[in-house]
């Protein structure tokens, strides 16, 4: 499953477990599901210096992953303002994040009543009750959470693959609708929905809509290469030619490998010396299985950089796949030594 964003190394994904408040947006294909909110947040002009103080050093510590510190920093919060909810749902998320699950729930809980319209702790709880493996009362959190908020559709995405845990694939297809309706890159939507049509034993509607990702990933794709373009109307310099790279890349990605060797040759003209786009054509020609020229082109981008640790993966693979193990390992090795990394 993908991961649709992290904050603090927290993914946002359809197998999330760890749901925490923040001071930035957890973002979800562009769109805010977790708002920027913190203990200090909602701090009411009631709440006594006492609470105000505590909260602060809780929020510190939290965002520095010491729950145990930010629990009691949270707890002085809640004694000294009993009616603070963001205090309880603070304290919630830190047990939440130290594996205390049933005290964040009663935190979560009572941050819920007092204070019935907050979104986000209905977030937090329904992911605690997922830890816990309770779908049912997840999703009756996320099904409150969309009451509040028609409009977010990463909480769709969440009570769809929880209705599929729950066995309810009509429901999760339902979801998954909404997921298409909302979001400003359907692909990922429609690939979803299908595999769970494939698993309900309908082949026409999985088929359907795994067509319809390719359409939506050819709009996407034009849409990128469209605004690059435009960009590079004025761009000079070394500015132009990482735009010129990108929609290289953009080709490539989109299996128009063709235009994509015609743009990395473009660069390559440019800039002789630049060994991503050596790569980038390199890979192109893999795509269509020339490899005779794949191989010249990574040994190119090796002999412009020699520690451009790309060019020796590109060329070890490649070499896997000619069946050279030997020098597959050679320059895989080197890649490693160079501290390659395919993220």
């Amino acid at each position: 499953r993908p991961c649709f964003g992290s904050v603090n190394g927290i993914c946002w994904s359809d197998e999330m477990i760890r749901f925490g408040r923040t001071r930035l947006c957890v973002l979800f294909f562009g769109v805010c599901v977790a708002s920027s909110v913190g203990c200090l947040d909602d701090m009411g002009d009631n709440s006594s210096n006492e609470a105000s103080d505590a909260c602060v050093r809780g929020d510190a510590a939290y965002f520095r992953g010491l729950y145990d510190e930010a629990v009691a920093e949270y707890t002085k919060a809640v004694e000294a303002d009993p009616l603070y909810a963001r205090a309880f749902s603070s304290r919630g998320n830190a047990l939440g994040n130290s594996g205390q699950d049933d005290l964040a729930i009663a935190d979560f809980s009572e941050s819920i009543r007092l204070d019935p319209k907050d979104v986000d702790v209905y977030l937090s709880r329904a992911a605690a009750y997922t830890r816990k493996a309770d779908v049912e009362r997840a999703i009756a959190d996320y099904t409150k959470a969309i009451e509040l908020e028609p409009e977010k559709l990463g909480v769709f995405h969440l009570r769809a693959i929880a209705h599929e845990k729950n066995g309810a694939n009509e429901l999760a297809c339902a979801d998954f609708s909404k997921v298409i309706e909302l979001s400003p890159d359907p692909a990922w939507a429609f690939r979803m929905r299908g595999e769970a049509y494939e698993r309900m034993g309908y082949p026409a509607k999985a088929e359907a809509d795994f067509a319809k990702v390719k359409e939506a990933e050819g709009v996407v794709f034009d849409r990128r290469i469209e605004m690059i373009t435009k960009s590079l109307a004025t761009a000079t310099g070394k500015m132009k030619l990482d735009l010129l790279v990108e929609r290289a890349k953009i080709h490539l990605e989109k299996g128009d490998f063709a235009q994509a060797v015609n743009e990395f040759t473009e660069v390559i003209q440019l800039a002789p010396d630049e060994p991503e786009a050596y790569v980038g054509r390199g890979d192109a020609y893999v795509a269509n299985s020339d490899f005779d020229l794949a191989l010249a082109d990574y040994s190119k981008s090796i002999q412009v950089a020699p520690d451009f640790a790309t060019g020796y993966n590109g060329r070890g693979l490649l070499y896997q796949k000619m069946g050279e193990e030997a020098m597959a390992q050679a320059d895989l090795d080197k890649a490693d030594e160079l501290g390659f990394n395919d993220d």
